[in-house]
């Protein structure tokens, strides 16, 4: 088995970051995945939520997005700043994107996914840092982001 790593900046703070870890099983990365059926229902490929794209960066959350749907997520959600939700979803209408202004609004999203991934064009902005504490607060699936190494 493997582990996955990943980093938390954190906002207005001389600490620059911890690692966190997860278990991870190699079999996911080593193995093929399995061919969907023709009759495969986008609900039962997976849900994944992408947090990003603070004030002027709404590129990088966009193509991470884009790179979800190309892995073969079923559902891929966007949660952005406000400013940006219209134009990723003018420009990409297979993404399901939200202007979010309060961790509230992303909570709900939160509630309805299977993985989240956070951080691309997130920026270090207050709305940043709220959307980031949200995250790491919540359980997803079976596992808490809260379990550091």
């Amino acid at each position: 088995a493997g582990c996955l790593f990943f980093c938390v900046f954190f906002f207005k703070q001389k600490t620059a970051y911890e690692i966190y870890q997860c278990d991870w099983s190699s079999d996911v990365c080593s193995s093929d995945l399995p061919r969907r059926r023709r009759n495969t229902h986008k609900g039962e490929s997976g849900r994944v939520l992408v947090v990003g794209g603070g004030v002027g960066m709404s590129g990088a959350v966009r193509l991470a997005a884009e790179a979800a749907l190309y892995s073969g997520a079923g559902l891929v959600t966007v949660a952005t700043h406000p400013q940006h939700a219209a134009r990723i979803s003018a420009a990409r209408p297979e993404l399901i994107v939200y202007g979010i202004s309060s961790a509230d609004e992303l909570r709900k999203l939160i509630n309805a996914t299977s993985v989240v991934a956070i951080g691309p064009g997130l920026g270090r902005s207050d709305w940043a840092g709220q959307l980031m504490a949200t995250v790491m607060e919540a359980e997803i699936g079976r596992a808490s982001c809260r379990e550091r190494v």
